[in-house]
């Protein structure tokens, strides 16, 4: 007689002596006790019991409100699902987006439409007459300020140079 068949013997044994200390009692059910010496070998081994409990879980009764191991299977796919939609719609919308900013990037590595090298300059009555004050006064540049002061003001829009 081993330590296992000794400790699976006690359970069926009556106690002999009362535990005053409820913190060191377990309690189970008689239906679990029932279980367990059901499957009481002859060598004091406890047979497997999980091929029992799950099929019992599987043919035992719906209770209401509370989801069948197969219901709750039956949601997350359906999770799965709505959320694979959900990114096959953003991953679109990416793709779509990539081509918007590849066809971009294309029309801005090309080289832009030919402009003209240099702009025709049209100079103004108060340039030219600037010019020549310059030309007479080559020695003497300080004679033009009046027409450099009139000069900026048509240039600059009319803003007041005192």
């Amino acid at each position: 007689m081993g330590i296992t068949q000794s400790i699976y013997s006690n359970l069926t044994a009556q106690p002999s002596s009362v535990n005053h200390d409820p913190s060191l009692v377990i309690r189970i059910s008689d239906n679990a006790v029932r279980k367990i010496q059901n499957n009481l070998r002859d060598d004091g081994t406890i047979q497997s019991m999980a091929r029992d409990s799950v099929q019992a879980e599987s043919s035992a009764p719906a209770l209401p409100g509370v989801p069948t191991p197969a219901d709750e299977i039956r949601r997350q796919q359906l999770e799965l699902e709505r959320l694979e939609q959900s990114w096959r719609g953003r991953l679109a919308a990416y793709e779509k987006q990539n081509l918007l900013l590849k066809a971009a990037a294309e029309s801005l590595a090309s080289p832009p439409p030919e402009l003209p090298t240099r702009l025709d300059h049209v100079e103004t009555v108060d340039e030219m007459k600037l010019k020549e004050c310059y030309v007479k006064n080559a020695a003497q540049p300080v004679k033009c300020s009046r027409e450099v002061r009139k000069f900026l003001a048509t240039t600059l829009n009319g803003m007041s140079l005192s």
